[in-house]
């Protein structure tokens, strides 16, 4: 290939429409249809010269530049200076002069780049190197079709190295001195850059920022999206510019939409975040599409890992309503995604232990939430907490009765309990009928730990220890001590009535020992 054509793939453009400029009578003109290569070598040539129009009708472009001028009386352009300052900031720019006067410095791409991308890149960097707000091409995001149908033509720009056989006024500069022609296309190619690497070199503005925010800077934001956008930028603005936010929150709706949002829709989105200090909304769109959490938790303006969780974890789940169990102690039922689960008031008051509830009732890990923000939620649902006074029976007390029934039939209630060798089938650990002096009537002895070993069994743990014992003696159950065969041992009881029923309020009487 030789160099008119790799210049002609170097500034491949819109093939619908390209410029034309002759030296001689000044004149510009725009032809139809794309340009022939003839056109090129003419403009290399030192003839007629060619502009290029940048954007594609994909919205894409090979290549983009920034346009300084030195229109009227102004000086040239310092291209060594303005070369200077693009190399030490390692831009990935090719400087040139323009038949004005001015500087072009071309960026070129290895792969078709996002017209919007180029743009916003584009101004950046010209800002960087001290020229903000000058033009940059392509001048347009993308070619609109009008109400007929009909695609709009985009701007072009003159192209760099007119007569570049000859004393071409429209050089290019590298390292402090003027290139070749030559040189100019190696460069060039070495140069070309993807997309990837210029979203990557722009969030540099804005290094603390979540990864889905630079990309917005970065990329711009399209139609349906902007006020989203607008408010999860607000929310990092606050946090990095606390005292310029609101003013810096116009500027980013001018520069970053494809079409900025009124200022009164604006306005409402500055309103809404100045209120109070809301969270990204991380699972909306656009946010969604570009989130990196693991690069985002270790910004200093990302989310926390409490937030990262949730985002892996999936969605907070639906809490509530709220149910009170006036038992003794007090059960809690919450409601999970419309699923009970039964916990306790010290682990309703602790998320940690709502989260683990939770995975033992429904095999789920739910995602964490920071506890002040859990009172808060627990605070509304307990206003409105639906209060259930539980039977009798359905308290530890009435349980503990129930059990201790239960247990009590693996003996016969009806014997009359006057042979004191019945008495060893306690050491058997079971209940056993005797009588008994002190208390004048019949009871019903046993050992506290075969009675906890049968609630054990039973699933039945929810008192132990000293609370287990307070349980029973609530209920009538007393302590003493009494001889089997030549055995002291501890056990409880309860007298029986005449019909072989257990009196729940027996009178406290001594020992028999």
């Amino acid at each position: 290939m030789d160099l008119v054509e790799s210049f002609a793939k170097l500034f491949a453009g819109n093939q619908r429409s390209h410029g034309r400029y002759d030296p001689k009578t000044k004149k510009l003109w725009t032809d139809k249809g794309p340009p022939p290569l003839e056109a090129f070598k003419e403009h290399v040539d030192g003839g007629v010269g060619i502009g290029i129009v940048p954007v594609l009708d994909n919205g894409e472009c090979w290549f983009g530049a920034i346009d300084i001028d030195a229109h009227g009386d102004a000086q040239d352009i310092d291209l060594i200076g303005l070369e200077s300052a693009v190399r030490s900031q390692d831009l990935p720019l090719l400087v040139c002069r323009s038949k004005s006067g001015g500087a072009h410095l071309y960026l070129f791409g290895s792969e078709p780049l996002p017209a919007k991308l180029v743009r916003n890149v584009l101004s950046k960097w010209a800002a960087d190197i001290g020229y903000p707000g000058v033009e940059v091409f392509p001048k347009q995001d993308t070619l609109l079709v009008d109400s007929k149908g009909e695609r709009q033509l985009g701007n072009w720009i003159n192209l760099c190295w007119h007569d570049a056989h000859g004393d071409s006024l429209r050089y290019s500069v590298e390292g402090g001195q003027r290139t070749s022609f030559e040189y100019f296309l190696e460069l060039a190619e070495s140069k070309r850059t993807s997309a990837a690497r210029l979203v990557e070199m722009a969030e540099n503005q804005h290094q603390e920022a979540p990864p889905c925010i630079q990309k917005m800077f970065a990329g711009g934001v399209a139609r349906g999206k902007r006020n989203e956008a607008l408010y999860n930028i607000a929310i990092y603005l606050k946090q990095a510019l606390p005292e310029t936010w609101r003013d810096k929150i116009y500027d980013v709706n001018a520069r970053t939409f494809d079409a900025p949002l009124p200022h009164a829709e604006a306005k409402k989105v500055v309103a809404s975040v100045a209120r109070r200090d809301y969270r990204y909304r991380c699972k909306e769109e656009p946010c969604r599409s570009l989130c990196n959490s693991a690069v985002c938790v270790t910004r200093k303006f990302g989310i926390t890992p409490d937030e990262r969780g949730e985002l892996e974890m999936g969605a907070t789940p639906d809490f509530g309503p709220l149910e009170k169990i006036n038992t003794d102690p007090v059960r809690w039922c919450l409601y999970v995604d419309s699923q009970q689960v039964t916990m306790t008031t010290d682990e309703l008051l602790d998320f940690r232990a709502v989260r683990k509830a939770v995975a033992e009732a429904q095999t789920r890990l739910i995602p964490p939430i920071k506890n002040d923000r859990w009172q808060t939620m627990l605070h509304g649902m307990m206003e409105n907490a639906i209060v259930i006074d539980a039977p009798g029976e359905a308290s530890p007390l009435g349980l503990i009765h129930n059990r201790l029934l239960e247990f009590f039939h693996r003996t016969d209630l009806t014997v009359d309990g006057l042979d004191k060798a019945d008495r060893e089938h306690i050491l058997l650990g079971a209940p056993v009928v005797q009588m008994y002096e002190p208390a004048g009537s019949r009871v019903v002895f046993f050992r506290g730990p075969d009675f906890i070993d049968y609630l054990r069994k039973n699933r039945s743990e929810d008192l132990r220890g000293p609370n287990l014992w307070i349980a029973l003696k609530k209920i009538g159950v007393e302590h003493t001590k009494i001889r089997v065969k030549d055995k002291v041992v501890s056990v409880w009881y309860l007298p029986l009535n005449d019909d072989d029923r257990v009196d729940l309020n027996p009178a406290n009487v001594a020992p028999e020992i």
